[in-house]
């Protein structure tokens, strides 16, 4: 290079290098004669394409994990805004890694205090990907609501929302819209918008409607609408799944902004009937009435404990003194010897008492204490063996990596209604925060916040995949759409 025919080699000759920003170049010389120059955000992507470009993978990695450190929403879009200089596939295997590993998108949980158990989370598992939780909904709320976001070239755009920063469908499509409305409606400076679309991808953009909004400035509100659906379907469309958002917001806003037609509302009818919600419906694991009237000792259920928790249990039988004295043959239908067989086979599992059955289940409570209790038939108690003390795995993705003081929606409608003395008949929805897990995280120990009914005050325990019982937002399409 320096002895042939190249540029390099002519005396006196200055050699452009038009690609490089010169403080990334200047930290890119200082370091390779040997200084420690600072790394800092306004530079770090710059000197990572220096990286890439001259094969140093220590740089690269380096600079990677900068940019992964980030924790403030200005420097969060200083780096976004960066890669933006370059051609779209510069760095297109990190930025799915940036958008959903940084440290702003994914706030640590508080590290577990000296007197936490063997079983506290590693601080390796602090910084574990968790978009549900407050703090990081805030965050990603501040990036999607910035005016940075509507300055963004569109493949960026697409980057965020095929990251997975953005949780739920609907928010996906009301952050793809403003985007499109916005880019349909700059028609006050046709340099930014046009060098926006060059830089997101030319060939793609080349044909996208909002150009003509741009230069023809006299085009009608009815025509730019019309320009932003088109707009829309072109580069978001593929990238939301529809049939995840909540039926009364696809009847309101998805068809009144011509987004789907008809007939495509329909088909999207026709799957989410056919598909059920990850996760089930407590309802279905109930044993019935006459389910119950049958069980005899050394049967094997699942019992919902006072507070929640779902324990395997198995049906003992009542001691022969609490039988003769708390049970009343004539109130199975009288001194009939006809029925007293019968009587007496029912009797070794069941007690009548108050005119309420009964029947004795044996378990370990969360302190793996043994525990006798009297549970009535009709008190929606006694499960289907295993239905949930055995279940292994959480399938709701969005209940997957829980933390400690993360808010959740618990429902308190299907608790064991008797254990406080009324009975709940209309669906009341609470927000808690998690306090604990039980049974190997399968179950989770939530306390209300801000409750002053003293019926709906207290701590519970969930099964997270509990559709009717637990939802981690509003607004997710895994909890509550229908």
């Amino acid at each position: 290079m320096l002895f042939g025919s190249m540029q390099e080699s002519l005396s006196g000759t200055q050699v452009f290098i038009p690609d490089v920003a010169p403080e990334a170049f200047n930290f890119f010389h200082l370091l390779i004669y040997g200084a420690a120059p600072p790394l800092t955000f306004d530079i770090v992507v710059h000197v990572l394409y220096l990286a890439q470009k001259y094969l140093i993978d220590a740089l690269a990695a380096e600079c990677k994990e900068f940019c992964i450190a980030v924790n403030h929403l200005n420097d969060f879009y200083n780096i976004l805004h960066a890669f933006t200089r370059y051609p779209s596939l510069t760095f297109d295997t990190f930025v799915p890694q940036f958008l959903s590993q940084c440290k702003f998108t994914n706030v640590a949980p508080c590290p577990p205090s000296s007197s936490s158990s063997s079983s506290s989370p590693s601080p390796s598992a602090w910084y574990t990907l968790s978009p549900l939780s407050t703090q990081n909904h805030r965050n990603v709320m501040k990036i999607m609501e910035a005016k940075g976001f509507l300055n963004l070239p569109i493949f960026m755009v697409q980057h965020i929302i095929k990251s997975g920063l953005v949780s739920t469908e609907q928010f996906k499509y009301l952050h793809c819209r403003q985007y499109a409305q916005h880019c349909c409606t700059q028609s006050d400076n046709d340099d930014n918008v046009s060098q926006r679309i060059d830089v997101a991808d030319t060939e793609t953009c080349s044909q996208c409607p909002r150009v003509e909004s741009v230069v023809d400035s006299a085009s009608n509100h009815a025509t730019k609408q019309s320009e932003w659906q088109i707009f829309f379907k072109q580069h978001f469309m593929s990238l939301i799944d529809f049939s995840r958002i909540k039926s009364d917001f696809l009847l309101s806003t998805v068809r009144s902004d011509s987004i789907l037609s008809d007939a495509e509302l329909l088909n999207l009818w026709s799957t989410k009937t056919k598909r059920n919600k990850p996760g089930f419906n407590i309802d279905e694991f109930y044993l019935s009435y006459d389910e119950c009237i049958q069980l005899q000792p050394g049967n094997r259920v699942d019992v919902r404990c006072c507070t929640g928790e779902t324990v395997a249990a198995k049906i003992v039988p009542i001691a022969h003194a609490v039988s003769h004295s708390n049970s009343s043959v004539g109130s199975y239908g009288g001194d009939s010897s006809a029925d007293s067989a019968e009587d007496e086979t029912r009797n070794k599992a069941c007690v009548v008492s108050n005119h309420e059955q009964e029947v004795c289940v044996e378990y370990y409570d969360t302190k793996n204490t043994s525990i006798q209790e009297f549970v009535a038939l009709d008190d929606l108690r006694l499960m289907i063996h295993g239905c949930i003390s055995s279940r292994h795995n959480i399938v709701k993705p969005c209940m997957q990596n829980l933390q400690i003081h993360q808010n959740v929606f618990v429902n308190l409608a299907y608790l064991p209604a008797k254990a406080y003395g009324y009975f709940t008949t209309i669906d009341t929805w609470i927000e808690c925060k998690i306090i604990g897990f039980w049974n190997e995280k399968k179950q989770i120990k939530v306390r209300s916040i801000g409750e002053t009914n003293e019926m709906s005050d207290g701590d519970y325990y969930f099964h997270p995949d509990s559709k009717d019982e637990v939802a981690c937002s509003l607004e997710c399409e895994y909890c509550c759409y229908n």
